[in-house]
């Protein structure tokens, strides 16, 4: 059965409306692992997704989380904004459009100051997963993802922010 990129995210917009998430902003309690990032500054997540839908479906979700997200279509948008903005953390999509994810994992991995990423695809679950590692990402997600799934990738973010491997 093939289904459509947005239907893969339909329960985690069932997940966040459920949750109160999608009416005005409520006060989402710290959960395990979100402790960091509750308690500094808000961690800022660039969200790089071809869908546009997705991306802001995703960046939703990591508003409620308790982050600051920003969204790009295109591996140059991304750059864009990584030269304009105070990015901590990366969920990169594996599919992009003229620049693959892999292509630009690649390009921002070369770069010393990179900010962590997380990949995430709909394709290839365990392969996808041990490739972005191997690439320098430092996790995956699957699509489609849940809440929680997104919480502990955040985490993991926060926690390789200021632990980039010198060259």
């Amino acid at each position: 059965m093939v289904r459509s990129k947005s239907a893969g995210f339909s329960f985690l917009l069932a997940e966040l409306a459920t949750s109160g998430i999608l009416e005005p902003p409520l006060p989402v309690p710290a959960r395990a692992g979100l402790a960091e990032i509750r308690e500094e500054s808000s961690v800022n997540i660039l969200v790089v997704d071809d869908h546009s839908n997705l991306g802001r479906i995703t960046a939703l979700a990591l508003r409620s989380l308790g982050c600051q997200a920003f969204t790009a279509q295109t591996a140059e948008a991304a750059t864009r904004l990584l030269a304009a903005q105070k990015i901590d953390g990366i969920l990169l999509d594996v599919n992009l459009g003229v620049e693959s994810g892999w292509e630009f994992l690649s390009r921002l991995s070369a770069e010393s100051e990179s900010p962590p990423v997380v990949m995430f695809t709909a394709r290839g679950r365990d392969e996808v997963a041990a490739e972005a590692l191997r690439r320098g990402a430092v996790g995956c997600l699957i699509k489609p993802f849940s809440l929680d799934d997104l919480r502990g990738q955040i985490a993991c973010l926060a926690e390789h922010r200021h632990i980039r491997p010198a060259d």
